[in-house]
Parts: structure tokens; C-alpha cells; sequence
């Protein structure tokens, strides 16, 4: 296509664990609601019933239509901190760091988990690539690590250049990098990113 797909800036990227494959012809990107963690099914479950997601339809052949789509996926809402935690969605430290602890309201991603089938060549030969938006996602969503991540035949961690190596960085890399790498035989790829400063 020429142009970005993903949502990508300093300011925000995906909100929600995306995985992208390829499933026929088919383009489309499913949704599924944040409240579903509220529910007792397992994500595994979820993924199994198509009936229980918003599904967006995707035109591969028109760049702007699939880029306008896919900022669904930097979707958030504001809630009650209250509705937070038991959504499992209020971290007390990350909220300390960002002086959030006396917030009424907090923002939380709109989705729990995005599908997105594209006709990419390479999406063809069977690649299917799994982004995860940091240690927040994996801490809420124990599949992805027991699950999915440990059927991951390479895991690809990205490190911003400029920022250095953080704690959350530290968290990931010993609580879930490492812990996959032990079940099953991945390869670990470190990528440091220089992340593009936009004059203001």
C-alpha cells in the first residue's frame, strides 16, 4: 500500500493485544468489548465466537478507508475508577507516576482484544503476527503469555532508543519474554527504535 496501517505516534499506538493473519480473502478487523472482562469466558473462548465481536470491513484496495479503520484501535473511553478495578484495568503504581491517584474518572482502551485479516503476501505464507501494547495488556490478559505467546515462534521486543532500557521494560523482558523463551524454543529479537520528535 505505500502508507502506514497500524496506528503508530510518541503520543499513542494500539490500545489493545492486535494479532493480524490471513483468513481467505476475507479483510476485516474484529473488535472485542472491553466489558467482556467481566464476563466468565475465557479469552480463548471469545476467539472461538465470531458472534461476540464488532467486525469493521476493510477495502485492502483503498488505502485511506483501511487507515481510517484502523484508528479504532486507538480507541478509549472514560469510566468510574471504580469500574477500573474490577476490570483489572487500574494499575496503583502507574497512576501514582502519572498523578492519577485522586482521579474520579480514568481512561481505559474500549477494546480487550483486536482480530485483523489482511491478503498480505507475506500474511499468506502463514505468518501471524501478534503486538501487544506493553506490560499493562500482558499483566490483564494472562492468555496471551500462557496461551499465545508461548506457541510464538520468535517474540520481537521493542525498545525505544532515546528512553533507554525502563522498569516496565525490566518487568516484561523477566516476567514474560524469558518465561516463554523456557517453555518453548523462541527467539527473542531486541529492537531499539529511535522514536521521531515532532516540532511543536
Amino acid at each position: 500500500m505505500g502508507i502506514r496501517l497500524l496506528p503508530a505516534a510518541t503520543e499513542r499506538t494500539t490500545m489493545c493485544p492486535t494479532e493480524l493473519f490471513y483468513n481467505g480473502e476475507s479483510c476485516y478487523i474484529r473488535l472485542l468489548d472491553i466489558e467482556t472482562r467481566l464476563e466468565s469466558t475465557s479469552l480463548v473462548e471469545y476467539l472461538a465466537n465470531v458472534a461476540s465481536w464488532k467486525q469493521v470491513e476493510l477495502d485492502y484496495n483503498s488505502p485511506n478507508q483501511s487507515q481510517a479503520a484502523f484508528k479504532e484501535l486507538l480507541a478509549v473511553k472514560k469510566v468510574p475508577k471504580e469500574h477500573a478495578v474490577k476490570l483489572s484495568l487500574w494499575n496503583e503504581r502507574e497512576a501514582s507516576e502519572l498523578g492519577l491517584l485522586d482521579a474520579e474518572e480514568v481512561e481505559i482502551p474500549c477494546w480487550r482484544y483486536a482480530s485483523i485479516s489482511l491478503p498480505h503476501p507475506l500474511l499468506k505464507q502463514g505468518l501471524c503476527i501478534l503486538d501487544t501494547p506493553g506490560l499493562s495488556a500482558l499483566g490483564v490478559e494472562p492468555e496471551l503469555t500462557l496461551n499465545i505467546l508461548s506457541r510464538a515462534e520468535a517474540i520481537i521486543f521493542v525498545l525505544a532508543a532515546d528512553r533507554g532500557v525502563t522498569k516496565s521494560d525490566l518487568i516484561v523482558w523477566r516476567s514474560f519474554v524469558n518465561r516463554a523463551r523456557g517453555r518453548v524454543k523462541v527467539k527473542p529479537v531486541v529492537i531499539s527504535v529511535p522514536i521521531e520528535r515532532r516540532s511543536t
